[in-house]
């Protein structure tokens, strides 16, 4: 492929051109898709990078590693609301993959230290007539989630001990602590 080759010369330009020649005449070219979305972040067109991505995940659906590309893309834009529906889709083709669990709590936390200002975070149908998303609890069930399939995760717990706080339970959030302290005192002290 001459895209390849322009892109081993550090000829961008030329081989964002020829990739894009490739996934014309072959539009269900994922592998081609990929490279190209490389080549976008690479020149800082982050949107053209998040718009292949998104069509080799569509025609990759059990592909693990384009998603996780794609939500931390996604998460570096500030698309967290599209970065939390393909961390969902990594747990659920992979339900015991730790890192897309611990992702998605961080991205639940992000998501829940902007409050209630933003509408995406509002259901409708929910009952009552309406109710707001609670994220910080996302978050926490994402973190337990983590903490049940590798208990020593360090980085969960203290993620965990965070939204507990966040959530205004104290109490727990002082037993992840001292937990925390055991598996890493420096992390817990």
């Amino acid at each position: 492929n001459l895209g390849i080759l322009y892109k081993d010369k550090g000829m961008i330009d030329e081989a964002i051109h020829e990739f894009i020649v490739v996934t014309t005449l072959r539009p269900d070219d994922a592998e081609t898709r990929i490279l190209l979305a490389g080549l976008y972040e690479h020149r800082n067109d982050k949107a053209f990078a998040i718009k292949e991505l998104t069509e080799a995940a569509r025609l990759r659906p059990n592909d693990v590693a384009v998603r996780f590309i794609l939500s931390e893309l996604l998460v570096k834009e500030d698309h967290l609301k599209d970065a939390i529906e393909r961390l969902k889709e990594i747990t659920q083709v992979a339900p015991d993959n730790v890192e897309a669990h611990y992702n998605l709590g961080v991205v639940y936390g992000k998501r829940a230290l902007r409050g209630t200002a933003d509408n995406d975070g509002y259901i409708k149908e929910a009952p009552a007539g309406g109710a707001f998303i609670d994220y910080t609890q996302l978050a926490i069930d994402e973190f337990g989630k983590v903490l049940k399939l590798v208990p020593e995760h360090a980085q969960a717990r203290y993620n965990l001990g965070l939204a507990y706080v966040y959530a205004g339970k104290v109490d727990k959030a002082h037993t992840e602590h001292a937990a925390l302290a055991k598996l890493d005192p420096e992390l817990g002290h």
